[in-house]
């Protein structure tokens, strides 16, 4: 499950259950095209509530070319990414480093309050 969050200049994007790798990809495609979303909005992706995940390296991959091709909708943006489970982190990580030469940032945390002081900038 998916929920999106939108606060004034940025949004939450939180996940529960277990995170599928099409259901990721249905997310991010659903953001862009939420009319609260503006061009560069920054953002938390909150996966504290995954119980368990169902994607591997190649969803973590797609998803990662997805965003870099979405770049137009993501440029400038700050996205923490919050995990609290060692796989879930480890998921992050991967996704961080494939986004690492876009024009946008993505950075892995497991603490919410690093998470949040790293979006402040």
């Amino acid at each position: 499950m998916v929920e999106l969050e939108f606060e004034s200049n940025r949004v939450r994007v939180r996940f529960s259950g277990v995170l599928k790798g099409p259901g990721a990809l249905d997310a991010v495609r659903a953001l862009v095209r939420d009319p609260r979303y503006t061009t560069g909005m920054s953002g938390l992706i909150d996966l504290r509530d995954v119980e368990s995940l169902d994607l591997f390296g190649d969803d973590v991959r797609a998803g990662a070319e997805l965003v870099i091709r979405l770049g137009d909708a993501f440029a400038g943006s700050r996205w923490s990414v919050l995990a609290t489970s060692d796989p879930v982190f480890g998921i992050a990580r991967q996704f961080e480093l494939m986004v690492a030469d876009s024009r946008f940032e993505v950075r892995a945390f497991r603490d919410f309050a690093a998470a949040e002081r790293w979006l402040e900038g």
